[in-house]
């Protein structure tokens, strides 16, 4: 039985050698492969950086820089993306199962012992109680075993064999002592583990942390003064090898484990084993292990390693959360240095490779009239004049209308502010995209465990917003502002130099007449006149190379501080300083709006309810008519009022006022500048479905429906851009009305050059043995009808078309929103689609973000002026003027989107309309509540027929309105002219279309004649 009893301590050794050790090797593992993957990573970069050092290529070696930053925290993320929250039962699962089945299977519950004779006599470190107790058992032992001695005696005296003296025994639970010593004891002895354990890890991660920060700061250094000669190398073999040594150190440390359970062995198992000697007898009652007191010893033992696991967990989560905070901040500060060399380098390379060549053939232009004048060896005056003459009609051909037109255009269309909007964008952008929230504790060395109310989750986007980035805007707005007034004084310069040569040399001319001129005079004024243009050129040259200072230097120092604000969060109790002031800031802010609102509640209250009562009904009657008026639908007004004329009678003149930068913004062409496009999500992933499904040979023709200017385009571009990078695309517009059979057969063999078609079989069977497939894409297919008996054939024809080639070919339409109902009431042409797809409304800030996305890139600022219909001055003076200017603009483009019906071009004009004025480098912008549209309710019924036709048509010509009505060009001409005169419609190559700044009125119009809906 001895035997068996050594065997339990030895195999609970080998299950703990086996299966528990064996938990902390796999983490130090775990750790061992994430220094060599960082070490990996150092080497990696650190070829590429050398060879860019070598090169003096610093804006290749930020880029790499930004590389390594992303390559860490890729590392970082795969390792120890969340927190880990295993507990006890998990980690040590197959210990726990092992023990649990040697116990069960191989520990008997119970086994009985001959108790020894240190049991019945007193030891030195018994106490006196039990020494005590084992004088009285000793003589209890002794009067039990004397009848068996006196027996004895009598069997010795007849000659028998004695019988041996029985010694008492005792039970011992030896299974449930296994579980107490081997499990319980034993594992909170290798408790301690977890700590060392996670110790080194922290300590080796901190290591290499601090490592990459004194990496990333030297290198901010070098960006910052551009400086290799004055700067100290970084010497990254050393880094590498301090990571190698914490491999080895940690290799040494899983050494060290079995040591550790070796010295914690030797501890409990003498224990156990004089606790077998001694259980069950006085010394040691058998309930000491009980199942109750197994389970108790259990749960405490599960509560102390999970309190530990988690404690631990959570120091090396905040650790990896900071780390990947300050990787964030990196990331972002080397990309703030990236778009800064790289908007610089492109500033220069616009100044030196398209502004100054242009100036430099003014230059030679003068230089060469200046010859000229030098070079004349005349002596009659006439033949000077006459050279005179020419020398200015050059002026007129070379300078007037063809060099200075041409520098003065490239100079706008640079547009160096907008590069430092780029520069924003490109700083807010990376903002957006850092991580929500960071779970950060105070801890510096992060060398004990902590709870999860130690550390707060700080918002990276809050710290940068409250201070770092609007300081960094505030200094970008005056750079615009600066670029821009710069740029218009250049481009008035340089659009005064003919008028000084031409000028001067009329002056010459015109000298001649007087009494005493002589030739000479007349050469001296003619060659300075020049000279003045010459020198006022070379003075613009170096202007416009001192603009790149205003450029680097002012918008550097900017940047500089920002990045510098940065770098400090990059300390932890900065940010925690920092979000004091801001809850703090907060706190403070909604104590003052609380105050003020009810303050002002209560002064104005009683006033209120007195003014309402008198006014409330009339003022409901005052906007219960302006609205009917507003939509057209009043009948107080029976022509155009000379109000509504001179609005758009003034509107190209109000936006030909405009700064030529500011005009360019909101050309149509700008939407397709990544930056200021508006996507449409939804609309496009819905797109994409269809696509997908194409892909799988399913019936999915796809066709985009919106109002005019609404982006249908925009969708398909934004699709064809991101999604489609193999099959070919074939573009068809539709841009004018197909009607017959004649027309739609020229349209396709337009399409398709190399052959002819006169029949839908052979365009079918064409498409379907087309060598490839194709995306075709038809805009404008409201274009394909012609709302008169017959008109439709086009329209059918295509859908036939479109249905049987629809394996081979997938194909994208666009069409108006009014067009398409009308043809869905006639034919029920959704029907022949897979996907019809309606661009729906965009919200307010949408139409703002989009309209202001193209104003910021101008440089100036915005007032927004209040409208006096809706807002009272009394309730705007109680406003701060910020919070004042955000409730105005909220108002304006909440307006202005239910105003053109989510429309973007109508949003794009109507902005350009509210351009009140311009005082100095700000805009104002007016209301345009104040139209007066009820004139549209006077229009005949033929008026209006023809501005729904034109709605339903995306226009038509007069002979195409003639075809429809059944009538002659000439009976329709009079309604075209009287709308067009009137300002309702537009021409452009004999099409007429409603004029934009009424669509909206007269599409409202329109629903309330129940022709459209």
């Amino acid at each position: 039985m001895g035997e068996n009893i050594r065997k339990i301590n030895k195999n609970c050794y080998q299950l703990l050698k086996t299966y528990f050790i064996p938990v902390f090797e796999k983490r130090l593992d775990e750790q061992i492969s994430f220094i060599n993957a960082c070490s990996s990573i150092f080497r990696k970069h650190q070829n590429k950086i050398s060879k860019n050092l070598a090169n003096k290529n610093l804006e290749n070696i930020v880029r790499e820089l930004i590389l390594l930053q992303t390559d860490f925290s890729t590392h970082i993320d795969n390792c120890y993306s969340q927190l880990e929250q295993k507990n006890f039962d998990v980690i040590f699962q197959d210990f726990i199962t092992h023990f649990d089945s040697y116990a069960s299977t191989y520990i008997v519950k119970e086994i009985t012992l001959l108790q020894g004779k240190s049991r019945f006599h007193p030891q030195k470190e018994d106490s006196i109680l039990i020494r005590g107790s084992k004088r009285l058992k000793k003589s209890g032992y002794y009067f039990s075993k004397l009848p068996r001695k006196i027996s004895n005696s009598f069997r010795t005296l007849f000659k028998k064999k004695k019988k041996p003296t029985k010694r008492w025994r005792h039970k011992a639970p030896i299974r449930n002592m296994a579980y107490y010593y081997f499990y319980g004891a034993m594992l909170s002895d290798l408790n301690a583990l977890i700590k060392d354990i996670f110790l080194s890890i922290n300590s080796t991660n901190l290591s290499i942390w601090e490592s990459l920060s004194g990496v990333n700061k030297r290198f901010i250094d070098l960006a910052i003064a551009n400086n290799f000669e004055e700067w100290e190398a970084v010497d990254f073999n050393f880094f590498i090898e301090k990571f190698d040594k914490f491999s080895e150190k940690l290799e040494a440390q899983k050494i060290d484990l079995s040591k550790y359970l070796d010295n914690a062995f030797e501890k409990i198992e003498p224990r156990y084993f004089t606790a077998i000697d001694k259980v069950g007898t006085l010394e040691l009652p058998k309930s000491k292990y009980g199942d109750a007191t197994i389970k108790r010893q259990n749960r405490k033992l599960k509560k102390d390693y999970n309190s530990a696991l988690e404690g631990w967990n959570n120091t090396l989560f905040t650790l990896y959360e900071d780390w990947r905070l300050d990787l964030d901040l990196y990331h972002l500060v080397f990309n703030v240095i990236d778009v800064y060399y790289e908007q610089k380098k492109e500033y220069n390379k616009k100044v030196n490779e398209n502004l100054l060549p242009q100036l430099a053939k003014i230059e030679y232009f003068f230089n060469e009239q200046i010859n000229k004048i030098q070079e004349y060896k005349g002596k009659g005056v006439k033949a000077f004049n006459q050279l005179l003459l020419s020398e200015k009609a050059l002026i007129e051909k070379e300078l007037a209308k063809n060099n200075i037109p041409v520098t003065t255009n490239i100079l706008l269309e640079q547009n160096f502010p907008k590069m430092v909007g780029q520069i924003e964008l490109e700083i807010e952008n990376q903002v957006q995209g850092m991580k929500k929230n960071r779970a950060l504790t105070g801890l510096v060395k992060f060398d004990r465990s902590i709870t999860d109310s130690d550390f707060s989750n700080i918002s990276p986007h809050e710290l940068i917003n409250f201070e770092s980035l609007p300081s960094l805007l505030k200094v970008s707005q005056k750079v615009k502002a600066r670029l821009l007034q710069k740029i218009n004084t250049l481009v008035q310069e340089i659009g005064e130099l003919d008028s000084i040569a031409d000028y001067n040399l009329a002056t010459a001319i015109e000298n001649s007449t007087t009494p005493d001129y002589k030739l000479a005079k007349g050469k001296e004024i003619a060659e300075d006149g020049l000279k003045r243009a010459l020198a006022r050129t070379i003075d613009i040259k170096e202007e416009l190379i001192k603009s790149e200072e205003v450029f680097s230097l002012e918008l550097g120092e900017g940047l500089l501080g920002f990045v510098n604000k940065i770098i400090s969060f990059t300390n932890t109790e900065n940010i925690f300083k920092l979000k004091l002031v801001i809850t703090k800031a907060k706190a403070i802010n909604k104590a003052k709006a609380v105050r003020k609102e009810t303050i002002a509640y209560i002064k104005n209250l009683i006033p209120l309810i007195v003014k309402s009562s008198k006014t409330g009904l009339g003022y409901l009657s005052e906007r219960y008519e302006w609205f009917k008026k507003f939509i057209g639908l009043s009948s107080g007004a029976s022509k155009i009022s000379t109000e509504i004329s001179d609005y758009l009678a003034a509107t190209e003149e109000a936006i030909t006022r405009l700064p030529y930068v500011y005009q360019r913004l909101f050309k149509n062409d700008t939407a397709t500048d990544s930056i200021l496009v508006e996507t449409r999500e939804e609309e496009i992933a819905k797109l994409k479905l269809a696509f997908d499904n194409w892909s799988l040979n399913r019936y999915v023709p796809t066709v985009i429906i919106g109002e005019k200017g609404s982006g249908n385009s925009s969708v398909v571009n934004s699709f064809l851009k991101r999604h489609n990078e193999k099959i070919p695309v074939k573009t068809f517009i539709v841009s004018h009305q197909i009607t017959n059979r004649e027309e739609y057969f020229q349209f396709f063999s337009d399409a398709f050059p190399e052959n002819t078609f006169s029949d839908q079989e052979g365009l079918i069977a064409f498409l379907n043995d087309y060598p490839q497939k194709m995306i075709i894409r038809m805009e404008d297919i409201q274009n394909m009808f012609l709302r008169k008996v017959g008109g439709f054939v086009g329209i059918k024809y295509f859908v036939e078309l479109m249905s049987k080639t629809n394996k081979k070919h997938f194909w994208i339409c666009t069409c108006t929103l009014y067009a398409w109902n009308y043809l869905d009431k006639a034919f029920e042409i959704s029907d022949y689609f897979g996907y019809t797809i309606k661009l729906g409304n965009l919200t307010s800030q949408k139409i703002a973000d989009i309209i202001l996305k193209r104003h910021k890139m101008s440089g100036y600022n915005i007032y927004y002026k209040p409208d006096p219909l809706v807002i009272s001055e009394k309730k705007l003076a109680k406003m701060e003027e910020e919070d004042s200017q955000g409730y105005l603009k909220d108002n304006y483009f909440s307006f202005l989107n239910k105003f053109t019906g989510s429309n973007i071009s109508l949003a794009l004009i109507f902005w350009l309309r509210s351009t009140e004025e311009i005082i100095g480098d700000t805009i104002n912008i007016s209301t345009l509540r104040n139209l007066n549209f009820s004139f549209l309710n006077a229009l005949s019924t033929k008026k209006i027929f023809l501005l729904h036709a034109l709605l339903i048509h995306d226009g038509l010509t007069q002979e195409r309105y003639a075809q429809i009505l059944n009538q002659g060009r000439e009976t329709v001409r009079q309604e075209f002219t009287l709308l067009y005169d009137d300002g309702l419609i537009i021409s452009k190559n004999d099409h007429y279309f409603i004029n934009p700044l009424l669509y909206s009125q007269i599409v409202l119009l329109l629903k309330s004649k129940n022709l459209i809906y």
